[in-house]
């Protein structure tokens, strides 16, 4: 099974090669390969609609760019607000040869008031302001957001291979058909 993802980052494509390492529709080896394509939306979207674009987007021209896969993927995260609130997710989008598509939300993880006022009100970027007030516990990037603010029960991986799960499988469940 070949799959393309929106990115040449190397632990996003491994994030992937995992998870569909163990999606149960796909028996064999699985090959991902990584692509830098636009998503002609803002680096960082700030809302659902944005976020949902985004992946959109992305998944749809490594398809126009490279027709070789049997899957293209574009997965983001971002923030949104709901009732005064601000939320960390991720969007899933999964579109295959045929321009079906399908995506997923994760759950959403409330963000604590220091990053909403840092990241979602102001002008900063999420990494560097978890950079700095997170360090100790992000060591190094082993620990995500999901880690840190669920202390550990979830973790980056976690989050990103329950959402292409939930992504491919209309693509394979008899209940979709």
């Amino acid at each position: 099974m070949k799959l393309a993802i929106w990115t040449q980052n190397k632990a996003k494509i491994k994030g992937l090669t995992d998870a569909a390492s163990n999606c149960v529709y796909f028996e064999g080896k699985v090959e991902v390969e990584g692509f830098n394509v636009s998503s002609w939306v803002n680096d960082q979207p700030k809302s659902l609609e944005e976020t949902i674009l985004w992946a959109k987007n992305r998944a749809e021209n490594i398809k126009k760019h490279w027709n070789q896969a049997d899957f293209y993927v574009g997965m983001e995260w971002w923030l949104t607000e709901i009732e005064n609130k601000v939320y960390l997710f991720w969007v899933t989008y999964v579109l295959n040869n045929s321009w079906k598509w399908h995506f997923w939300l994760t759950q959403f993880q409330e963000i604590p008031e220091i990053f909403k006022t840092r990241v979602f009100d102001g002008s900063e970027e999420l990494w560097p302001v978890q950079d700095e007030l997170m360090w100790d516990t992000w060591n190094n990037h082993k620990w995500w957001s999901f880690s840190v603010w669920t202390d550990g029960m979830l973790s980056r991986s976690e989050s990103f291979e329950a959402a292409f799960f939930c992504a491919i499988s209309p693509f394979f469940n008899k209940y979709y058909k």
